[in-house]
């Protein structure tokens, strides 16, 4: 497999690391996970980070307004 050539700054790296670090501590800590899914997804332009368990969840807000399904809390934005 042969990776594409990305141009990223030091500061995008760092926070692409954050985020990740932050996904798997909330899994450890707060979902009672026994399974952790890490799909990377490599397209011409971009990628796609996910990260699903099998843990508890959490009650969200009625009022909360959502981006998509009732799994669905935030989306991502293209990077390159």
């Amino acid at each position: 497999m042969q990776f594409p050539e990305w141009r990223l700054t030091a500061e995008v790296r760092h926070n692409l690391f954050l985020a990740f670090k932050e996904a798997l501590h909330n899994v450890v800590k707060h979902a009672e996970a026994t399974e952790v899914r890490i799909v990377l997804t490599l397209e011409k332009s971009a990628f796609k980070l996910v990260i699903a368990d099998d843990g508890r969840g959490f009650a969200r807000d009625e009022g909360a307004k959502s981006s998509g399904g009732p799994h669905r809390f935030s989306s991502g934005k293209r990077i390159g």
